[in-house]
């Protein structure tokens, strides 16, 4: 086959596999096995360029040590099943670095994310629109908390297109980077430029029906960030405070008012307690995981086992709302500690702080928000151990440091 015959190959599937992401896994996993025999395609023509940059080894050292641990889980064939979803840090590194897709295809890929992400909130919201009508009423009732929803807001408005509000709202996030990148700071297409800013504008609106204090925060911190890399006005740094400013008060309404003890919980609380908030949830959560993590430490528990022994921890310390909605982590660094020990955590943080210091010095921005967008939500939640989150982020880290 020709070679530019399988450049353009590479080039559909990658963008495919970027426009599948906001997706049903089903597509997006369809979309990767493309990607892959395209790739298989490559090495019997010879048409790979053998080079991978130094950030994507560190992807693939923490599914090689992820794999080791395997040999000591209390659950192996739970452990094969994470292990395949792990298995796109060491698919991504190989088939995206030894490609030699250029920056204007990569930027199409971009564009193809973006415009999935719209496209799937427009079918959110028609769908949320279409069960009010024949409801007659925008609210639903939840069993769990007792508490009317509106349709249009959070998670209500996302299920209708199987993601989590949480894991959109990065997506979302991304996606104004994106465009930020593309239209304001590198200024290309300035004839589309107003169009883009009044995306921005909608896409960030968007966001605020997703209720996310994690995008609030990284949105904050991307905006300062932003602004100091546009060299702009000490003065017009307080615009860019505007999403910290979102996330405080987001969490205040959250945890109903700053100044009661947001930090008090008691195990043995049911559900409909009312002093459990987004924070000492977490907080319960982390003081079980840690508790196991001493028994366990410095391996780990094995790939596969987290949960399982997470929930007999919940159960063993009277964490009865932890047992019964079998609550993850929450936490990207305790997990990888819980799971495959020291030496997988060190590795990503190593891998996040290596790719932070790699972004700055070659002024990469968008491998730095993408890092940005990891670092903070690594802090309240672990997408590295879903599909829509571990997908999202070791294909555009790798398509974000590919030189």
């Amino acid at each position: 086959m020709k070679k530019h015959n399988i450049e353009s190959l590479r080039f559909y599937t990658f963008a495919l596999v970027a426009f599948t992401l906001p997706l049903p896994m089903l597509a997006n996993n369809i979309a990767i096995f493309l990607m892959l025999f395209v790739f298989a395609l490559s090495i019997i023509d010879k048409k790979i360029q053998f080079k991978i940059n130094r950030l994507n080894y560190f992807l693939i050292l923490i599914f090689f040590f992820s794999t080791i641990s395997i040999i000591y889980s209390c659950d192996t064939s739970s452990g094969f099943k994470v292990l395949e979803k792990y298995l796109v840090f060491l698919i991504f590194p190989i088939s995206i670095q030894l490609s030699g897709i250029g920056e204007k295809r990569i930027q199409i890929i971009k564009y193809a994310f973006v415009l999935s992400v719209v496209l799937v909130f427009f079918y959110a919201l028609l769908l949320a629109g279409y069960y009010s009508i024949q409801t007659g009423t925008t609210s639903v009732f939840n069993p769990e908390n007792l508490v009317l929803e509106n349709r249009f807001t959070y998670h209500r408005l996302m299920e209708n297109a199987n993601i989590s509000a949480t894991v959109f709202a990065l997506y979302l996030t991304l996606s104004i980077v994106i465009l930020f990148e593309t239209f304001i700071i590198k200024k290309s297409h300035s004839k589309h430029r107003l169009k883009a800013i009044l995306l921005i504008g909608f896409l960030g609106l968007i966001i605020a029906l997703m209720n996310s204090f994690t995008a609030y925060m990284a949105l904050g911190v991307i905006s300062i960030s932003t602004a100091y890399y546009l060299k702009i006005k000490l003065k017009y740094y307080l615009f860019f405070l505007i999403p910290i400013l979102l996330s405080i008060t987001f969490f205040s309404i959250k945890t109903k008012g700053i100044d009661k003890d947001i930090f008090k919980y008691n195990l043995t609380d049911d559900i409909h307690n009312t002093n459990w908030n987004s924070l000492n949830v977490r907080l319960a959560k982390w003081e079980c995981t840690l508790n196991v993590i001493k028994e366990t430490f410095p391996f780990g528990i094995g790939v596969g086992c987290a949960q399982k022994t997470l929930n007999k921890k919940y159960k063993e310390m009277g964490f009865q709302v932890g047992y019964d909605k079998k609550f993850s982590t929450h936490n990207q660094f305790l997990h990888y500690l819980l799971e495959s020990g020291i030496i997988t955590l060190l590795l990503f943080i190593t891998l996040l702080v290596y790719g932070l210091y790699y972004s700055i010095k070659k002024k990469n921005y968008y491998l730095y928000t993408i890092l940005i967008l990891l670092s903070i939500s690594s802090l309240t939640d672990n997408f590295l151990i879903v599909n829509k989150g571990i997908v999202f982020f070791a294909f555009f880290i790798c398509l974000a440091s590919k030189d």
